[in-house]
């Protein structure tokens, strides 16, 4: 059995070789182990393509996410410091009022 990688890399060699055998047919296999071989490879390196780009587009997903939680909190924070003051200026309304009844 011969290598895929020996196939690659020295495909003239490999061929010269078999030409030996006088095997026409295996002669004529190497041409269409190189050829899918570099289909396979091709497929190979879109699908990692694609998957890279999936991955960035979750990856972008999970920040806006994160930012619109963050944002949330931020406003939700803004609101009790708000409702916090508010209330504080109720309760001394109530105490001034109380003061000056007395």
């Amino acid at each position: 059995m011969l290598d895929i990688a020996l196939i690659r890399e020295k495909p003239d060699w490999v061929k010269e070789q078999i030409s030996k055998l006088y095997d026409e047919a295996a002669l004529a296999r190497i041409d269409k182990i190189l050829k899918l071989d570099a289909g396979r490879r091709e497929i190979r390196t879109k699908t990692e393509t694609a998957q890279a780009a999936r991955n960035t587009a979750q990856a972008a997903r999970e920040t806006a996410q994160v930012e619109r939680e963050t944002a949330q909190v931020e406003r939700d924070a803004e609101r009790a410091g708000r409702l916090a003051a508010e209330a504080e200026v109720a309760r001394l309304r109530e105490q001034l009022i109380r003061m000056q009844q007395d």
